[in-house]
């Protein structure tokens, strides 16, 4: 266990006070890259740019967090959590506020942080936060005339595993016909997980830098950098195919751009694969930033996040389980 805390840059007010637990957001002071560090990285330069105190606490449990907020009650606004932290603090009788516990948390100031869509909270999706992560305007855009030759294409597949026939959005030979007929060279970024019998061949055609890649892109990422993103649609509504609320794709939120910056490809089509990749070279974009994930964007939504009368959302919840009988109940 790690028995760390850092204390945040102080802000021009100390009655503002987020409490941060998480091992991502500890992670900021040393430059991880993975995709919740950067999330993490994100939301700690939006609370010192508005003014926010933030404290660090690097654990396995919410043990420092509790004893932090009991110097500070009635400073901390919140504190965002791992997701399961949340749900262990709402059954620890030492960690959540209750008539038995009256210092402990309380459940509404707890938001927890997770990357993926469902509620990971107690008290259901408000409490849940998830991103957007991009961070690359701290390299320059590389004009499309000095880019490599041949033009690359980075497959976005982590694990080598991804490349076996059950995990794989295209077939082997979906790579290789194409690399072939567009001169494409294909770049992955995937290490190895299984033991050497296990682990599938890439492709001919799929060179893999896991050292050059280390950097862990993503699709944002790919597009400020001006490289369009083919988006693998995994599951779909077959008597409704392009309904795309209906789709499950690799990047959830891209399924809603279009070509020329993301191209959205139902699994096993080797067509649209290569129209996609002949498109792609045929119309180079220009760097594109979404403007939800933009800093300004950033730190207002959060700032919404942060002075949202959470105590009152909580009773109003209180009141709805309470008189429906679902969910389970708790102090406010």
């Amino acid at each position: 266990m790690y028995k760390r805390l850092y204390i945040g840059v102080p802000a021009e007010s100390n009655e503002r006070l987020v409490i941060l637990d998480s091992f991502h957001y500890a992670s900021v002071l040393e430059r991880r890259v993975g995709g919740e560090d950067i999330w993490a990285r994100s939301t700690v330069q939006a609370l010192k740019n508005t003014g926010y105190t933030y404290l660090y606490t690097d654990a396995t449990t919410m043990r420092y967090s509790v004893q932090l907020y009991q110097m500070l009650p009635d400073l901390v606004k919140t504190v965002l959590v791992e997701r399961q932290y949340s749900k262990l603090c709402f059954e620890d009788v030492t960690c959540v506020m209750s008539p038995q516990n009256p210092s402990g948390i309380p459940t509404w100031k707890l938001l927890s942080v997770s990357f993926w869509v469902q509620a990971e909270n107690p008290l259901g999706h408000k409490w849940t936060l998830s991103p957007e992560d991009p961070e690359c305007l701290s390299r320059p855009f590389v004009p499309h005339d000095q880019r490599a030759k041949p033009p690359r294409a980075y497959v976005l597949a982590k694990k080598l595993e991804y490349f076996s026939p059950e995990k794989n959005a295209w077939k082997n030979n979906f790579y290789d016909d194409v690399a072939a007929e567009t001169g494409a060279q294909f770049l992955a970024g995937a290490w190895q997980t299984t033991p050497d019998s296990e682990s599938p061949k890439l492709p001919k055609s799929v060179k893999n830098f896991y050292q050059a890649l280390a950097e862990s892109p993503t699709p944002y990422d790919a597009l400020c950098f001006g490289v369009p993103y083919i988006n693998p649609i995994l599951q779909w509504d077959k008597k409704d195919p392009t309904n795309r609320q209906k789709w499950t794709t690799q990047q959830g939120l891209l399924k809603h751009l279009d070509p020329p910056y993301v191209y959205n490809l139902l699994k096993g089509d080797k067509e649209g694969f290569l129209k996609a990749i002949k498109d792609a070279l045929a119309h180079p974009i220009e760097s594109y930033i979404l403007d939800r994930m933009r800093m300004g964007v950033v730190e207002e939504r959060l700032g919404n996040i942060l002075e949202t009368d959470w105590k009152a959302e909580a009773q109003i919840l209180l009141k709805e389980r309470m008189e429906s009988g679902k969910g389970r109940l708790f102090t406010v």
